[in-house]
C-alpha cells in the first residue's frame, strides 16, 4: 500500500475495504489501528486457510499429476479447473483474533453482500450501495453516503 494512504487517515474516519482476501484484511486492520471506523465488505465469509489453493497442491505426487491433467484441458476448461481449484480468496488464521478483537471495539465491522453501484452527486457525496443477504435467503440493499471532499483550484504565484 501507498504510503500516503495512512497519512490521510483521521481518528474514527468512515472507511470501507471492499474484499474479503489477505490484503483487504491487512488494510481493514491497519486503518483501524490508525484510528479509522472500518466496515470489511465481503461476497462471502472469510475463509480462514493458510493458502487459496487446496492443499494437495503441495503434495509433490500428487501435484504431478494434477499438472498433467491440465496440460491436457482444452483453454476454456483450464479456465473453469483453476477457479475450482483457487475456490475464492482466503485468509491466514493468525489475522482471525486481531479481527474478532476488533470487532468487540463496534468500530470495526465485517459485512457480507456485494457492491452493487457507486454512485456521485452534484454535491461530492459518494454513495454505495450494497446488497446483503439476510440468512433467509432474502435480499435487501443498504446505501451509505460519504461525504467527499471537493478539490478546489490550485492558486500557484505567477512569474
Amino acid at each position: 500500500f501507498s504510503p500516503r494512504l495512512w497519512e490521510c487517515v483521521r481518528p474514527h474516519m468512515r472507511v470501507c475495504v471492499v474484499g474479503g482476501g489477505t490484503s483487504a484484511v491487512q488494510c481493514a486492520l491497519k486503518l483501524h489501528r490508525l484510528g479509522a471506523t472500518v466496515r470489511l465488505l465481503t461476497r462471502r465469509p472469510i475463509r480462514w486457510q493458510q493458502f487459496d489453493t487446496p492443499n494437495q497442491w503441495l503434495d509433490r505426487r500428487v501435484h504431478r499429476r494434477l499438472r498433467c491433467e491440465f496440460y491436457q484441458l482444452e483453454a476454456h476448461e483450464k479456465v473453469a479447473w483453476v477457479r475450482k481449484m483457487r475456490g475464492g480468496a482466503s485468509v491466514p488464521p493468525r489475522y482471525r483474533a486481531e479481527l474478532e478483537e476488533c470487532e468487540r471495539s463496534g468500530c470495526f465491522h465485517v459485512t457480507e453482500g456485494e457492491m452493487v453501484a457507486v454512485d456521485m452527486a452534484a454535491d461530492g457525496t459518494l454513495c454505495a450501495r450494497v446488497r446483503v443477504e439476510s440468512s433467509s435467503g432474502e435480499g435487501h440493499s443498504h446505501t451509505r453516503a460519504v461525504k467527499r471532499k471537493k478539490k478546489g483550484k490550485r492558486r500557484g504565484r505567477r512569474r
